[in-house]
């Protein structure tokens, strides 16, 4: 009778290949098939080059993302850039493998690339981790903020103006929050505060002593040594 044989050759190399059956029967009778001719393509190759100082990424920087690809047997069609599940960056028909990352965001990611070749061949490179601190966050309560001389608030000379801000690091603690006019530092207020905690606010009140127009630059620090300024 007519019989249906099944085998599964897995885990086979690339290369080109001649499959052909022979059946036996109980005689020892034999016969063969015609061969069939078959190619089994290679995956293309991928890892990242990029060296990441774990300890110098800062948000708001940028970096190179790079990566090496090898692929025996077919063109790379696409290039794709991932941090985590967020795609970075596409390249179709790619003639190199980076790309410049900028404005990095705070947080931890999980750097890979993914190429896909002409035959739709599809490979991932092993990702690469990177943690990206970040900077204190604050906001001026007082006085009312202003960059231009004609909004800007009136005090009179002899006034107390009171400096009003909301301040946290969001990975780390909250050091001080330094008040300056221009290059004179007139206070800086040294509490500790950790990011888990939400906003602290600072206050210090300054006494305008001259009459005239006043640019002050304010400055939150973590206990990273990173600082935003005003």
């Amino acid at each position: 009778g007519n019989d249906i044989f099944e085998y599964v050759y897995s885990e086979i190399a690339p290369g080109e290949y001649q499959i052909m059956a022979e059946a036996v029967d109980d005689e020892g009778y034999t016969t063969q098939s015609n061969i069939i001719n078959i190619t089994v393509l290679d995956q293309p190759k991928v890892s990242i080059n990029t060296q990441t100082p774990q300890d110098d990424l800062i948000e708001g920087q940028t970096i190179v993302f790079s990566a090496t690809v090898f692929d025996i047997d077919s063109e790379i069609d696409t290039a794709r850039f991932f941090a985590g599940d967020s795609l970075i960056r596409e390249i179709i028909n790619p003639t190199s493998f980076g790309i410049i990352w900028s404005d990095i965001p705070q947080g931890s990611f999980d750097l890979r690339v993914e190429v896909i070749d002409d035959t739709g061949l599809k490979n991932s490179s092993p990702s690469v981790p990177i943690v990206i601190k970040a900077k204190p966050v604050f906001e001026i309560i007082s006085p009312p903020l202003s960059e231009e001389f004609e909004a800007a608030p009136i005090y009179i000379e002899g006034d107390t103006i009171p400096f009003i801000i909301r301040a946290k690091d969001p990975d780390g603690v909250l050091d001080s929050v330094v008040l300056s006019l221009l290059d004179t530092t007139l206070a800086q207020i040294v509490e500790r505060v950790p990011g888990s905690e939400g906003f602290a606010t600072f206050r210090h009140d300054w006494i305008s002593n001259k009459s005239g127009f006043r640019q002050f630059i304010i400055s939150a620090w973590d206990n990273d040594s990173l600082f935003r300024s005003s």
